[in-house]
């Protein structure tokens, strides 16, 4: 295991203690990469949790998606557009919206880059086509920024190219997190392998609920 400053530490496996065969440099690789694997993996529970999904990942507990439940906007298969961020902005009690510019929209790559793309046929009464296409800059709708999430799904719907959006404060997202992560590290001799094990345990939750608008049905 990789210890901050490039350091080695060995990791206990079944009462004994096993240094991984490999220098720093190796070992800071893999390390690294094991980070941002666990990164893509807590952004997927996250946002695509389901206590009934068939996948056993995603099973563990509801995420974003689910439990937003109290003000949702069906945009009816339409991509994505500004009557979408309208309402959605609509749906939000007023008692949440006294502030437009703390609160995220909070959309798929697609939906992004079709909101992007319609922004720039417009002739630039907003932003100019290079702005909107040419460039990567973040996008808003009524002074609410428009975050793309890679593991936003783009496959829900009967037609299997539909996705969703949320609109929320990013405060109003609470992830818990055990204090105590550590790695397990294994030796497969016959096969040749070194097993690394990183045990998390992470629970997801809004504040308030009631301070969350969700967009469904759209178009990707």
């Amino acid at each position: 295991a990789a210890l901050p400053g490039g350091g080695t530490a060995a990791a206990q496996v079944g009462g004994n203690y096993f240094m991984p065969p490999f220098g720093n440099s190796f070992s800071n690789l893999v390390m690294s990469q094991a980070v941002e694997a666990i990164a893509r993996d807590l952004e997927e529970a996250l946002i695509k949790g389901d206590d009934g999904s068939a996948d056993a990942f995603l099973a563990v507990q509801d995420g974003l998606l689910v439990q937003a439940t109290s003000h949702t906007y069906a945009h009816s298969g339409a991509r994505a557009n500004r009557t979408l961020f309208k309402e959605m902005i609509r749906d939000l009690p007023s008692q949440y919206r006294n502030d437009l510019s703390s609160l995220r929209f909070f959309v798929s790559p697609n939906q992004d880059l079709d909101y992007r793309d319609a922004q720039g046929d417009r002739g630039g009464t907003t932003l100019t086509e290079e702005q909107a296409i040419g460039q990567r800059n973040v996008m808003n709708y009524q002074g609410v920024p428009i975050l793309s999430v890679a593991m936003m799904p783009e496959d829900q719907g009967g037609s299997s190219n539909a996705s969703s959006a949320l609109l929320t404060k990013p405060q109003n997202i609470i992830v818990g997190m055990h204090r105590n992560v550590y790695v397990d590290v294994d030796k497969l001799v016959r096969n040749r392998q070194i097993l690394i094990v990183i045990p998390v345990k992470v629970a997801f939750a809004y504040e308030r609920e009631d301070a969350v608008s969700k967009g469904t049905g759209i178009l990707v």
